[in-house]
């Protein structure tokens, strides 16, 4: 599995291919500015729960591919 730092870059990645933001991803989704960007150092692995919902909200990625090398 990816540290939490990859994933938040894998996100970025993948949203600025689909020209969109953490930002954007994040008031789509009703969350707090920077909710994203904080899993990079958090503690705790990311809620598989909001890895799902950002998945959906990117568009044809699955959580395995956010999560998987």
């Amino acid at each position: 599995m990816y540290t939490n730092e990859e994933i938040v870059e894998k996100i970025r990645e993948l949203a600025k291919r689909k020209n969109t933001s953490l930002t954007d991803i994040e008031k789509n989704l009703a969350w707090s500015n920077g909710r994203i960007g904080k899993w990079k150092y958090a503690k705790k692995y990311p809620p598989k729960q909001d890895l799902e919902l950002v998945a959906r909200a990117l568009k044809a990625v699955s959580y395995t591919h956010l999560t998987l090398p």
